[in-house]
């Protein structure tokens, strides 16, 4: 493996790079010196130890997209390439071969997750699992956090206190349906059950569970992280708050057993299970409508279009909101050298699509309109002359 590594000046001199505490910034270089000649990083909570960075930091450096996280643990630096050339004749190839697979490689050298979706049926199911976490709006630390959340807490199959002293009763998430059966990681498909239970379980249709109580308490962690409370080391903090109770969504569960496994509708988890709107309903027919006006295929199910379309319900904007964005701007650039931008990463930004909603539909002008107004001018020009000829 090549002991040195380069830095690209127009990576590492960008504003978003040097708007960042210089701690996520040194974190960053030691990442990078100590990544493989193809940028990904097996160890980078040591090396984040290592260096005195933070939590923050490291996150920090994944929300302004200089790593990329994967659900294995393992990172890889974005512009890996862009920093460094090795010959051929001297890369060691990374060891991370799945996590490879995951990528693609830009028009400009850096690496992307990879938009390719393979065919389900010829997947089995820990492909299905990884596609799936892969596809999730859920962040990458949703499991990690929801299960610490749920120490000492009753298992809604048998009842027993869910500890992580014992690995037995160890917090785990189900999906209530299962991702094998077309199950998504989603907050609506997700309970909290003891590990013994889950293993008894396996591919089983759950039903509700305690879906409920996870939709309340990701909300009371976010919150939390919000207020920045320290919640991790006390998960009871979560519930020393406003006294919310709970939205009733799913029947009870009381004394809820095995044998009644798969008695809900799965309907009724996936369309009510966390008491707001159907963020994946509309999410679905806001990409048909624009691929419906530009004769595009893009995919309602890719991770960067969901983030966006996501990010702007929550805002506030409606269904409606998004057409109109669509109409007015397809009116405007269809046909001509800007419709290569009607793509959801230029309309549904943050930073343009009030502008685009508020902005008066441009009708733009055929070649034979044009010639018919040209014509009307040049009838309206020998009128007036003749007119004159007579006076």
């Amino acid at each position: 493996m090549a002991e040195r590594r380069m830095f690209a000046k127009t990576i590492i001199d960008s504003d978003a790079f040097l708007d960042m505490p210089l701690s996520a910034q040194a974190l960053y270089f030691h990442l990078s010196m100590r990544a493989d000649d193809e940028g990904f990083i097996n160890n980078p909570k040591k090396i984040q130890r290592m260096t005195g960075a933070s939590d923050d930091d490291f996150k920090l450096l994944i929300a302004k997209n200089f790593v990329i996280p994967f659900e294995s643990g393992i990172v890889v630096i974005k512009h890996w390439r862009i920093h460094n050339y090795i010959r051929a004749d001297r890369l060691v190839e990374t060891k991370y071969k799945e996590e490879r697979g995951m990528l693609e490689i830009k028009d400009n050298g850096a690496y992307t997750i990879s938009e390719a979706i393979p065919e389900l049926e010829d997947m089995d199911s820990e492909d299905k699992r990884k596609l799936a976490y892969k596809n999730s709006t859920l962040p990458y630390s949703f499991s990690y956090k929801i299960k610490r959340a749920f120490e000492g807490k009753t298992c809604p199959v048998c009842g027993k206190k869910m500890t992580s002293s014992l690995k037995t009763a160890m917090p785990t998430v189900q999906h209530n349906m299962p991702i094998s059966k077309g199950g998504v990681h989603e907050l609506g498909n997700i309970s909290v059950i003891c590990e013994s239970c889950n293993v008894s379980i396996r591919d089983t249709e759950t039903g509700c569970l305690n879906n409920a109580e996870v939709v309340d308490t990701w909300d009371r962690i976010n919150e939390a992280e919000r207020r920045k409370i320290n919640w991790f080391q006390d998960p009871a903090a979560l519930w020393q708050t406003d006294g919310r109770q709970m939205t009733d969504i799913c029947p009870s569960n009381d004394g809820i057993g095995k044998d009644s496994i798969g008695k809900y509708s799965l309907d009724k988890v996936n369309n009510n299970m966390s008491g707001k709107p159907d963020l994946a309903g509309q999410r679905i027919e806001i990409v048909k409508y624009l691929n419906n006006k530009t004769g595009k295929e893009f995919r309602h199910s890719s991770k960067a279009n969901a983030r966006l379309i996501d990010a702007r319900l929550n805002e506030g904007y409606s269904v409606d909101d998004f057409k109109k964005v669509i109409d007015t701007k397809t009116a405007e650039w269809k046909g001509t050298d800007m419709e290569q931008y009607l793509r959801p990463e230029t309309l549904f930004s943050a930073s343009k699509f009030e502008s685009y909603l508020n902005q008066r539909t441009i009708k733009k002008t055929s070649k034979n309109e044009f010639n018919n107004f040209a014509q009307h001018d040049y009838d309206m020009d020998e009128l007036t002359k003749r007119a004159k000829g007579h006076r």
